[in-house]
C-alpha cells in the first residue's frame, strides 16, 4: 500500500469515528506527513474534527501545521492502523513537531483509533 492509500484509509476511519469527531470537533489543523526515504509529502486538512482532504505537499492557507516525519513504511503502518505512533514515537521512528496543545490532541486521537 502507498502512502497516499493509507492516508485515504485513515481519512475513512477517522471521518466514521463518532469520537473523534467530538474530540476534535473544534480543531482545524493541517497536517503535513512528510516520507524521510522517497521524498513525497501530503498535507492532511481537519476542519471542525472532519478530514477534508489529503493533497500533496503543504498546506497553503496558512493552517496551523503540525509535522509528522519518518520513513515510508513507518507512515504507511501508522496510518494504516497496523502500529500505534505513540508507540513508533517512543522508538525514535517518527518525528513530531507541533504545538504542546495538538500533541496532547494528537495522544488522544491514538488513543482513540489505535488504542
Amino acid at each position: 500500500m502507498s502512502l497516499l492509500e493509507s492516508l485515504l484509509d485513515f481519512k475513512k476511519r477517522f471521518n466514521d469515528n463518532e469520537k473523534v469527531k467530538l474530540l476534535l470537533s473544534k480543531w482545524d489543523r493541517c497536517i503535513v506527513v512528510s516520507s524521510d526515504d522517497v521524498s513525497e509529502k501530503y498535507c492532511i486538512i481537519i476542519n471542525k474534527g472532519i478530514v477534508e482532504s489529503v493533497t500533496e505537499g503543504s498546506d497553503e492557507e496558512g493552517n496551523v501545521v503540525i509535522t509528522l516525519k519518518a520513513v515510508n513504511n513507518v507512515l504507511v503502518d501508522i496510518f494504516t492502523g497496523n502500529t500505534n505512533p505513540a508507540t513508533a514515537f517512543l522508538n525514535g521512528n517518527l518525528e513530531v513537531w507541533g504545538d504542546d496543545m495538538d500533541k496532547i490532541k494528537l495522544d488522544a486521537l491514538s488513543l482513540l483509533l489505535w488504542g
